[in-house]
């Protein structure tokens, strides 16, 4: 070969390749989930949250389209240290208030809101800079921290 060549190497996390958040500061940017069946009782995520001003990350959950009594954006909150790891990185479980705004009471869970095998969507709004990398549902014995690979 007369042409000189590079070889260049590139890694990331898993599942960390992109990351979606609002295009528009000044607006919640929206991510809604397609159908699924819900088999698990808690919802971590995988986020950067960016100002202090706003939640960063507030979570609606739908059945058929209509929000939940009791589980909407303005009732959740993000655990503030995580709980979980998964191959080395963090993931922060999502509760929601009895009392919208109210970090003292105890965060209900995402099932406390479904059964298994109920079909539920999620719309995640994410604020100001915040970052979602990933969500995933897991049963309740997964809020153990695990050690990552």
């Amino acid at each position: 070969f007369d042409e000189p060549a590079v070889i260049g190497h590139a890694t990331w996390a898993r599942d960390r390749l992109a990351g979606l958040r609002p295009a528009d500061r000044r607006y919640p940017g929206m991510i809604l989930t397609k159908p699924f069946e819900c088999q698990a009782s808690l919802l971590f995520v995988d986020v950067v949250i960016r100002g202090e001003s706003s939640p960063g990350l507030s979570v609606d959950v739908l059945r058929f389209g209509r929000v939940l009594s009791g589980f909407n954006a303005s009732s959740s909150m993000v655990a503030s240290a995580p709980k979980q790891l998964v191959h080395g990185r963090p993931f922060y479980t999502v509760g929601w208030s009895s009392q919208p705004a109210d970090s003292s009471s105890i965060p209900r869970n995402l099932g406390d809101a479904v059964h298994s095998g109920e079909v539920i969507q999620l719309r995640f709004l994410l604020h100001n800079d915040s970052e979602l990398y990933s969500w995933r549902v897991a049963p309740r014995s997964a809020s153990r921290a695990k050690k990552g690979r």
